[in-house]
């Protein structure tokens, strides 16, 4: 179960990775403006089922892990960070579906604090991609 979770998040590390630092490329060749694109088209459903999985794995991998032995446990670090990482990288693009409805429901304080954050990720879109591909990397060759 573990590396059905772990591969779930580095595929989706790699995409919302792809998104992120292909802002950095001014010319981009033809099959990677295609794939942006392809992305770009389905990104509403796509960050919101980001944000779901992240939650559920990020909650999830202490529990699969409690059986092995404690210097072995230390092991779920990289896909616990993982799958934050993801979360942050997926919640700008799920913020604009939910905006409206969460305007309406908070006070208005608590929701103009939410935006300033969600307006920090995007503003260190660069460095949250750096540090998303780093992720997906290290996790492709530790074999999480």
């Amino acid at each position: 179960m573990k590396g059905i979770l772990s591969l779930i998040t580095l595929c989706s590390l790699a995409v919302f990775t792809l998104i992120y630092l292909s802002a950095m490329i001014a010319k981009k060749p033809p099959a990677l403006e295609k794939a942006i694109n392809a992305i770009k088209q389905n990104i509403d459903m796509l960050s919101v089922l980001a944000v779901a999985y992240g939650f559920v794995a990020l909650t999830a991998m202490p529990i699969l892990m409690s059986g092995l032995p404690k210097n072995e446990a230390a092991l779920m670090i990289l896909p616990m960070l993982a799958n934050l990482i993801l979360i942050i990288m997926a919640l700008p693009y799920m913020f604009h579906k939910v905006e409206p409805t969460l305007e309406k429901k908070l006070n208005g304080a608590i929701f103009n604090e939410l935006k300033g954050a969600i307006s920090g990720i995007t503003a260190k879109e660069k460095i949250i991609g750096i540090i998303g591909g780093v992720f997906a990397v290290v996790m492709l060759v530790v074999g999480f």
